[in-house]
């Protein structure tokens, strides 16, 4: 994987690509997290190199696909209230993907066809994203299947303190993690480090449920990116209805607004008045309306409408 990703003193991440004919960098895209998510702390690839994930001073955990840029609506939760030191994103290469597993999710969604101009990238990326794991600067480390299904949480202070019984373990801090080819084990080296000395531990923590409980975990994950992905196309389908309602309502206070500065600078506020009130028009509302709605600002006004409703019936 040719892919690199930088992220500057003011948290704007670069990634780019190696070209290997020209042997030189193809920038890929920009990332600009918002700044309630505070400083990238922690970056780390899925294992297809297709989405990274971020983690930040706040406790957040972002993802982002790489060719575009865009944040996936993964509905992706952090239970992190301190920032993100450790993040690493495994392969589940000891699991058969495909085996007696059902995607039922056609049954249950629509398939949303992508309209133009539409910012929802989901579908391109690849749904086996494998164990994200994640931990943060108090020693809580998080599990994540394909990135976006809570597994658990385990605070790695506790469980030293309880296996010790020894509350002097220090300021901990993960400092590399890995999963066995079963889903079975979750492997995590520990930095602790107390005043005037650092060591390491290994610890391994059973991960049982992955491994019994894969394919139903992996068969609810996909469930719930097919909501996520219904639930990003109708939003942005509410948000392009009401820029094209939006439209005709500016196109109305345009007009209208044309015909009250008339009455109140022509004088013809009376005949119009007459004209509502008896069916009678006088001659000079008659050359008001001659020179206001001719045929050609009638015919721009149809289509202007006309456009606004078509698209309107698109998005519905």
């Amino acid at each position: 994987m040719d892919l690199v990703a930088l992220v500057n003193v003011k948290n704007v991440i670069t990634i780019q690509r190696l070209e290997t004919k020209q042997c030189s960098w193809q920038r890929l895209c920009v990332i600009d997290p918002v700044t309630e998510d505070g400083e990238v702390t922690a970056l780390t690839w899925n294992p297809d190199g297709r989405i990274l994930a971020t983690g930040h001073s706040t406790g957040h955990l972002k993802l982002w696909e790489v060719e575009t840029g865009q944040p996936l609506n993964w509905g992706l939760s952090s239970l992190h209230s301190k920032d993100i030191t450790h993040l690493n994103w495994v392969q589940e290469s000891g699991i058969d993907n495909e085996s007696d597993y059902l995607d039922r999710r056609a049954a249950f969604f629509p398939e949303m066809k992508k309209r133009q101009g539409s910012n929802t990238s989901n579908s391109s990326v690849s749904r086996n994203t494998g164990i994200l794991v994640a931990s943060d600067s108090n020693g809580q480390v998080s599990i994540y299947a394909h990135g976006r299904i809570l597994i658990g949480t385990i605070s790695i202070l506790e469980l030293l303190e309880k296996k010790s019984g020894s509350p002097d373990w220090g300021e901990i801090r993960v400092h590399a993690s890995n999963i066995s080819a079963s889903l079975e084990e979750l492997f995590l080296v520990i930095d602790s480090v107390n005043p005037g000395v650092t060591f390491k531990i290994l610890v391994v923590i059973s991960t049982d449920v992955l491994h019994s409980k894969y394919k139903e975990i992996k068969e609810v994950s996909n469930q719930l990116l097919g909501i996520n992905s219904l639930e990003t196309s109708v939003l942005e389908a509410i948000g392009d209805l009401k820029a094209e309602c939006d439209k005709i309502q500016t196109l109305f206070k345009k007009n209208f607004a044309l015909l009250q500065e008339k009455l109140n600078t022509d004088n013809i506020g009376k005949p119009l008045l007459k004209l509502l009130l008896s069916g009678i028009a006088d001659s000079d509302i008659l050359e008001f309306f001659a020179m206001q709605f001719t045929p050609k600002a009638l015919r721009e006004w149809h289509r202007a409408v006309n456009m606004s409703v078509e698209a309107i019936k698109q998005i519905i």
